[in-house]
């Protein structure tokens, strides 16, 4: 007779098979923290660039432009003192950069200019972190200054008045009122309210036409005037 004996069954630890699937997994990230870092070697070193703000670059300033020839403008500005290095300058012509052959000096001249007049010539200035702002444009083949007209005070009152005017739509208008200017109207802007008049009162207000946003001269052949009298307090 064959006594048939049961397989012998080895008993394992648990403890002792949680240690082997956590060498496992440490052995494979340890590989793929190697292979990782032999593809990074492979890699080209790239430098970090770092970026500052636009406002730490310095606006260009008093920008100019002048009529060489027919097809040719000679464009100049200043630049303003700052412990930003620049490096170049970029030329916008529209809103549009417009290549230019030299942009390491405040001076540039600028050949086959766009059709489409006027044209709106901006400057910014570039450093080895970036590029600024544009600066203030220099707006050249718009229509000649001419003075406003049409000019009427409406809706007063004892201590406001509305004044309305037509004036040319790319140029800046300074309001006076008695000699003191008072403010500069953005280009397209032919209305404007008068607040805190004293009543009862007799005022002389003046649109002046400004070739660009300054302060309007003393005497200016481009402006229209006219008076009124606010009404007398209740």
């Amino acid at each position: 007779m064959v006594v048939l004996m049961p397989p012998l069954v080895r008993l394992v630890p648990r403890n002792f098979i949680q240690t082997v699937d956590l060498n496992e997994k440490k052995t494979q990230q340890m590989r793929r923290v190697s292979q990782t870092q032999r593809l990074s070697a492979l890699l080209p070193k790239i430098p970090c660039l770092t970026t500052s703000s636009n406002r730490d670059v310095p606006i260009p300033e008093k920008v100019e432009c002048e009529e060489i020839a027919s097809d040719d403008l000679l464009l100049t500005w200043q630049l303003p003192d700052s412990a930003v290095p620049v490096i170049g300058f970029k030329v916008m012509v529209n809103n549009q950069e417009f290549k230019v052959s030299n942009t390491s000096e405040c001076r540039t001249m600028l050949s086959e200019l766009p059709s489409p007049r006027p044209l709106y010539l901006t400057v910014r200035s570039m450093t080895t972190s970036g590029q600024g702002r544009d600066s203030k444009p220099c707006i050249f083949g718009r229509d000649p200054i001419k003075a406003p007209h049409s000019l009427e005070v409406t809706n007063v009152t004892s201590s406001s008045a509305v004044i309305a005017f037509v004036g040319q739509p790319h140029f800046h208008h300074a309001v006076l009122l008695n000699s003191r200017h008072l403010v500069s109207l953005s280009p397209g802007e032919f209305v404007y309210m008068l607040r805190g008049l004293d009543p009862g009162t007799h005022h002389e207000v003046r649109i002046t036409t400004l070739p660009s946003d300054s302060d309007p001269p003393q005497h200016s052949p481009h402006s229209q005037h006219t008076s009124f009298s606010t009404k007398s307090a209740t």
